[in-house]
């Protein structure tokens, strides 16, 4: 699914749930009609496509901050930090973790005042920041997402008031800014774009949630203002899996093991992938998001082929065309490499 970067869009992944088809046997499925069968297949394809958050130990940790977050957000101070960074490599699974939690914070404040219909109150907005964004252009982002109306004429500053009162009116308390890293605070336009970007979070009685590319030594967090977004937030690096440590190990054998139970074919046996956990690691670099790419496409095939079950040579296929150059040093993070730090 593309990113839900409208509201209508954004309410549509809030509501969605996602289920597991039926689990027919190999001759169950071989007794299907030919439309049967392509229905339950494409039913199979959407679910290994589902945006599924799993219980991973980056998982565990943000609901931990975001907890301490959303109870500093109910104070009275203005000065108070409401903002959390989360940063790591591409495939890390950051904009998957950062939608999750806005999703879940959304379905407990709308369970919380079920009587307040969509056009007044919209607790989670998500945002993609534009690459090498201005103050104009940021604004415009905001004002697309939410469908407010707006002309080429109009300056930062005027979009800004826009912006500020519907969010206001709508009384959304938490604000996603995915692609954060295109703040390149070290230049003049990005700059001016995060020295917007600070005053207009400070205008908003909401929690910030910001997600980038290796955010620590990114632009967005260089130069005045740069580190005075910094300085405010509580910082989480998403570190991927380590295979030197035995619990790290067995932090990646569970994982593995829990998506083998996802996949939705008819002759995958509990403990298939057990012994293909090593090079499952060293194929995806430790990235979840490369892990789930590449048996999300072996099982496709497992399902196209009617093998109904995934099998390595598959995977080591599948492996060459999956994995992404980022990917190559990520298996080999420190064993004790802290995954959240806070600032």
């Amino acid at each position: 699914m593309a990113l839900p970067t409208t509201l209508d869009s954004w309410r549509e992944f809030v509501l969605r749930t996602q289920s597991k088809p039926d689990e027919l046997t190999a001759k169950q499925i071989s007794a299907l009609t030919a439309a049967a069968r392509e229905s339950y297949d494409r039913q199979r394809v959407r679910w290994l496509s589902a945006d599924i958050v799993l219980e991973t130990p980056d998982v565990r940790q943000l609901r931990r901050l975001w907890a301490i977050l959303s109870a500093e957000a109910l104070s009275d101070a203005a000065t108070l930090s409401r903002t959390l960074a989360v940063s790591g490599a591409p495939t890390y699974g950051k904009t998957t973790a950062v939608m999750w939690v806005a999703k879940q914070h959304e379905r407990r404040q709308r369970q919380r005042h079920p009587l307040l219909s969509t056009t007044e109150f919209q607790p989670s907005v998500y945002v993609v920041t534009p690459a090498a964004t201005t103050p104009k252009m940021l604004m415009i982002s905001f004002c697309n997402t939410l469908g407010i109306p707006h002309t080429r004429s109009q300056t930062a500053q005027e979009l800004t008031e826009q912006v500020v009162h519907v969010l206001r009116t709508l009384r959304t308390s938490l604000v996603v800014l995915d692609e954060i890293h295109n703040v390149h605070s070290n230049r003049q336009m990005g700059a001016e774009a995060a020295s917007v970007l600070k005053l207009f979070a400070e205008r908003l009685d909401a929690a910030f949630l910001f997600a980038g590319i290796d955010l620590p030594r990114s632009p967005v967090f260089a130069g005045p203002v740069g580190e005075q977004l910094a300085g405010r937030a509580m910082k989480y690096e998403m570190v991927g899996y380590a295979s030197r440590s035995a619990e790290g190990r067995a932090e990646w054998r569970e994982l593995v093991a829990t998506l083998n139970d996802l996949l939705p074919l008819a002759e995958q046996p509990d403990d298939a992938l057990n012994h293909a956990a090593d090079f499952l690691f060293d194929a995806s670099g430790g990235s979840i998001g490369q892990l789930r790419a590449l048996l999300r496409r072996a099982a496709i095939e497992a399902i196209l082929t009617g093998r109904e079950h995934v099998v390595k040579a598959d995977l080591q296929h599948l492996a060459t065309i999956t994995r992404s150059p980022e990917a190559s040093s990520a298996g080999h993070v420190s064993p004790s490499a802290p995954r959240a730090a806070s600032a």
